[in-house]
């Protein structure tokens, strides 16, 4: 990575130019703690409005050897999309090293001072911004929360039930979707999760299944019930996927991103006008969780609602009990009275070229086989 920076301030300096003015801000870390990191800010960091979304990410970042671990990205938030505006390729992911880093970020551009800052859950980079941004709200997002709970309901083994059974499903999804809540509703909304599922699910599973829920149910409650942890990002991950693989951020949202907004925006002002209930707001909601390339089933082995009025198996039949074959009576159709025969007066003629007189004859013949023709000179 130093042989970089040294092109970057020598002969390929040329490259870093945008408008004249150079992005390759230097290299920043002096310490083993710090590493050694490349910053790249655009101008545009003074434009973009006051959130700002922080992520790394290893699969796009330059190897030098091994020595850079990951490409972290600054992305601005506005018109309800995000551009990218800065880029720290980073051989350390310590606090030290992001602190490094936004200090840096400071030095170069004095009047950066975001009011909303979201992030993954990366304790080291959290804890960099708290302490060189401390009046700076931090939000973590949608996807990554949805992520986690993913990534936890298959470690513990859920991901068998959830492929099969809806309502299984629906539970894991409808936790992911607490995060839309207002912040102010989100444990009465856990509380309503798990009613759900114990009214619903639990009986209808095996113990180590409802075992797992058990271990899924407090691993959210310990992990994420805490004050202003988890936002609603709207997309801009998308972009930022786009920022990463070196693709242009150019095309609009799709429209399967709009429509979901759309429901959710819907849900979230019923919710507030209390015609949605909680439940029914988690059920709606869940739609506008990521699905990680998991279907909801549609073959649902455990149909909750039928499961609660029918039995499950019809009820057998004793041996001497003979079955009663009851006649169904058949009742004779209505015939309704026949039409009376047209006039000849009343006969719309239908005017043809004198060439087509036996197409016309023809046709009459067959609507009205019945009726006379009426020749029209």
């Amino acid at each position: 990575m130093t042989d970089f920076h040294v092109q970057l301030t020598g002969d390929y300096a040329h490259l870093s130019m945008i408008h004249n003015q150079s992005i390759y801000c230097g290299i920043v870390g002096t310490t083993p703690e710090e590493g050694t990191t490349l910053l790249f800010i655009l101008p545009e960091i003074k434009k973009t409005g006051s959130t700002f979304l922080l992520d790394g990410t290893f699969s796009s970042s330059p190897s030098f050897g091994n020595e850079c671990h990951q490409l972290y990205v600054i992305m601005g938030m506005a018109f309800n999309t995000g551009f990218p505006i800065g880029f720290a390729l980073m051989s350390r992911k310590t606090e030290r090293a992001y602190t490094a880093l936004f200090n840096k970020i400071l030095s170069v551009v004095p009047e950066w001072q975001p009011q909303i800052i979201i992030v993954d859950f990366e304790r080291a980079a959290i804890a960099a911004i708290r302490t060189i941004f401390p009046y700076t709200t931090i939000r973590g997002c949608l996807f990554y929360s949805s992520q986690a709970v993913r990534r936890k309901a298959a470690n513990i083994g859920l991901v068998e039930i959830c492929s099969n059974n809806r309502g299984a499903y629906d539970t894991v999804h409808m936790l992911m979707a607490l995060t839309l809540l207002p912040q102010n509703c989100i444990a009465e909304g856990f509380e309503t999760v798990k009613e759900y599922y114990i009214e619903n699910i639990q009986s209808l599973i095996s113990n180590n299944n409802d075992y797992n829920f058990s271990l899924l149910f407090e691993y959210y409650r310990s992990t994420w019930l805490a004050e202003g942890l988890i936002t609603y990002s709207n997309g801009v991950f998308r972009d930022y996927d786009e920022a990463t693989d070196g693709r242009q951020v150019r095309e609009p949202q799709r429209q399967i991103w709009i429509d979901q907004q759309r429901n959710l925006d819907r849900s979230l002002r019923l919710f507030a006008e209390g015609r949605y209930s909680m439940a029914e707001f988690l059920i709606c909601a869940r739609h506008s969780t990521p699905t990680f390339g998991v279907i909801r089933p549609q073959n649902q082995a455990i149909n909750i609602l039928l499961a609660a009025v029918f039995p499950r198996a019809p009820l057998p039949i004793d041996q001497h009990q003979e079955l009663q074959h009851q006649a169904i009576p058949v009742l004779p159709a209505a015939v309704s009275p026949q039409a009376p025969p047209l006039e000849a007066s009343a006969i719309v003629p239908l005017h043809f070229d004198h060439h087509q007189e036996l197409i016309r004859d023809e046709i009459i013949r067959r609507i009205l086989p019945s009726r006379p023709v009426v020749h029209v000179p």
